[in-house]
């Protein structure tokens, strides 16, 4: 079957609604033209004039390619038009007749008044309205600004509340810094009190050891004398042997004794 033949059972509704004048021979893709003194709205029933290729739906090489990439934007001629074409580049695009066939009328955009083509009164009117507009938006700001500053105030008085709670804490932290300064400074003068009283003390200790050195001496030499009589003595009698064991347990009960006199009277 032809690309002619499988169009055709296609197109004869659809084109019913649109009035097209369809050349079955033609590409199937509408075209974009726009209407003149419209304001840019375009046709709905302009059909390309290239002719149909077979294997590309009816269409002609260049919409065949524009179609399965999705780029035909305004559809083809043998189906609905889009509602809303939109353009790949320029965007929305807007048709010249309604779905009933009907011609649109594009808005105008109002046209800019001079001041000089106003007269007397109609200078009042605009200049009461831009006043008032000056002073509705004047409020508007105003207000905001208040809302602002009752907000920056409530955050201001919240910051001085905890300004003065951290000064609280730390003048409650400074005070029992100087107890700790002053508990310091006396048990430092307390120490260098007793480093004072140990000084003395040793100094005391060292005048009587030196005083009393000689006489320790001379009670340790006579002490000696008589423990070495004491033990010639003992020894004529029981020989040698035991002489010589006695003599070094006396030794050593003279050297326990000599030391322990020392400490008692240092």
């Amino acid at each position: 079957m032809s690309a002619i033949a499988l169009c055709k059972k296609y197109m004869k509704d659809s084109l019913d609604k649109q009035h097209v004048d369809y050349d079955e021979n033609l590409c199937d893709a509408r075209l974009w033209k726009e209407k003149p003194k419209t304001g840019g709205l375009g046709y709905d029933n302009i059909q390309c004039s290239s002719k149909k290729v077979d294997g590309c739906e009816c269409l002609c090489k260049k919409h065949f390619k524009l179609h399965s990439e999705g780029k035909l934007w305004t559809g083809l001629i043998t189906e609905p038009r889009p509602n809303i074409p939109v353009h790949p580049n320029a965007g929305p695009k807007m048709w010249s007749t309604d779905k009933d066939g009907n011609d649109v009328v594009k808005e105008k955009k109002n046209k800019v008044v001079c001041p000089e083509d106003l007269t007397i009164d109609q200078l009042n009117v605009l200049m009461d309205k831009k006043k008032k507009e000056q002073i509705f938006k004047l409020e508007s700001e105003l207000e905001s600004m208040k809302k602002k500053l009752e907000k920056a105030n409530d955050e201001l008085e919240e910051a001085q509340s905890e300004l003065d709670e951290v000064q609280s804490d730390f003048e409650e932290v400074q005070g029992d810094l100087y107890t700790v300064q002053s508990d310091l400074e006396t048990k430092t003068y307390e120490f260098q009190e007793a480093e004072e009283e140990l000084y003395k003390v040793h100094h005391h200790i060292s005048e009587y050891v030196q005083e009393n050195y000689d006489g320790i001496e001379v009670v340790n030499s006579e002490y000696l004398k008589i423990m070495e009589d004491i033990v010639k003595e003992y020894t004529e009698t029981y020989g040698s042997e035991i002489q010589e064991e006695y003599m070094k347990r006396v030794n050593e009960r003279n050297k326990a004794a000599f030391w322990e006199g020392l400490r008692n009277l240092c």
